[in-house]
Order: structure tokens, then C-alpha cells, then sequence
């Protein structure tokens, strides 16, 4: 089995948490920030297959230890494989190469969720079965495929030639709501801790000028 991995990323409010490794059947040192691979092969397309597979594979380790499985969202996707397809066109490992965008940067052009975590793992491997399994068996991956923080997933897999670039990009969405919607919840609430208190229920009042108060 050849598998290659680097360091799993992952990032909160700007804040970028980066944990060592060991690599398999690579040379990994704090001070490299990618992996040299073995270079592709002639045929090169999206692996579609793949991608379904490793998220089958990763709800499966989820439900096993209790959690809910990853919602995919095709932002995530897209910007996975736009991930993929530049490591196998350098025939490197690497979480951003110059003048690349960021993670959190690519996210934010394919994906509409509002996000308040992010992470990634990025590989490369003969199969989606050596993927997965090198990625479980690294701690940092591991806790990115295991966390209690991350509930949507995109995963984008690159075959170049007998290799597979993987990229999983993982994210903590947050609902978002209509302003009809946050009205409801905040009443509701409201009520619910009146209800507890013993406390008559208020009479809502519609107010445009303490709305746009609020609002603004």
C-alpha cells in the first residue's frame, strides 16, 4: 500500500490549528508543507465513484461511534475538487500552493452555508478503500472525520492516472434564517421562559421603527 498524507487542517474564526503527524510512505517534517508524489499518469477526470464511496465510508465510522453522518453539500464538493484537481496538475500534497486560494477563501465561492468551522484532509492513494484507511489510522484526519463539530462534508477525488487525489473539506453550518423566521424563534422563546416563570404571555406588537432599530 502506497498513501500519502499531509497534516489535517483545521480552522475556527480565523484561527488555524495545525497538528504533526506521521506520514506514511512519505518524509514529513514541520518545516514542509507538501509532499512530493509520484507523477500522474495519462488519463485524469473527477472520480465521482470515488467521492461516494469515502463519504459512505466516513458516515459509516460516525455511526459507529454515535455521531450523525455528514450532510454533503455541493459548495463543499466543488470546492474539494478544485482542490484535488490542483495537487494532482502539481503532483503535490499540500493544503494551499502560491497564489492559490485559501481554504477558507474556496469554500466561500462555491458554498452558501454559513460556516463557523472549517477543516480539511487532503491525500492521495491507489484506491478509496487505502484512503480512507491511511486517513482513520492519522490522528489529526481522524478527528476531522470523527468530530462532534463538523455536520456537512465535500469530499473531491482527482484520478490521475493510478492515483487518487483526495480532498475532504469539512464544515460546522449554522441555520440561517428569514427575518420572519428569527421573529418567530425570539417569540417563541420568549414565551417558553415566560410560561416557566409563571408569567402571563406578551402581546406581540408589530413596530416597524423598533424593528429597523434592531436591524440596523
Amino acid at each position: 500500500m502506497l498513501l500519502t498524507l499531509v497534516t489535517a487542517v483545521s480552522l475556527q474564526i480565523s484561527a488555524a490549528v495545525t497538528a504533526a503527524m506521521p506520514v506514511a510512505a512519505a518524509d514529513s517534517s514541520p518545516s514542509s508543507s507538501w509532499q512530493q508524489v509520484s507523477p500522474p499518469d495519462v488519463l485524469s477526470a473527477y472520480d465521482r465513484d470515488a467521492e461516494t464511496l469515502l463519504l459512505q465510508m466516513a458516515n459509516a465510522e460516525r455511526a459507529h461511534v454515535g455521531l450523525p453522518p455528514f450532510k454533503l453539500d455541493v459548495g463543499l464538493v466543488r470546492a474539494a475538487r478544485s482542490h484535488a484537481a490542483e495537487m494532482a496538475s502539481k503532483n503535490k500534497l499540500a493544503h494551499q500552493f502560491s497564489a492559490e486560494a485559501s481554504l477558507t477563501e474556496r469554500i466561500a465561492a462555491n458554498s452558501v452555508l454559513h460556516l463557523n468551522r472549517e477543516g480539511e484532509n487532503v491525500a492521495v492513494a491507489p484506491n478509496a478503500e487505502e484512503a480512507h484507511a491511511g486517513l482513520m489510522s492519522s490522528p489529526p484526519h481522524r478527528d476531522n472525520l470523527l468530530s462532534t463539530a463538523f455536520n456537512v462534508a465535500g469530499f473531491g477525488v482527482f484520478r490521475s492516472g493510478h492515483w487518487l487525489y483526495v480532498t475532504q473539506d469539512f464544515g460546522s453550518s449554522t441555520p440561517a434564517y428569514s427575518v420572519q423566521q428569527a421573529q418567530e424563534l425570539v417569540s417563541s422563546s420568549v414565551d417558553q421562559l415566560r410560561a416557566q416563570a409563571r408569567m402571563p404571555r406578551l402581546q406581540r406588537v408589530e413596530n416597524r421603527y423598533a424593528q429597523n432599530t434592531a436591524c440596523a
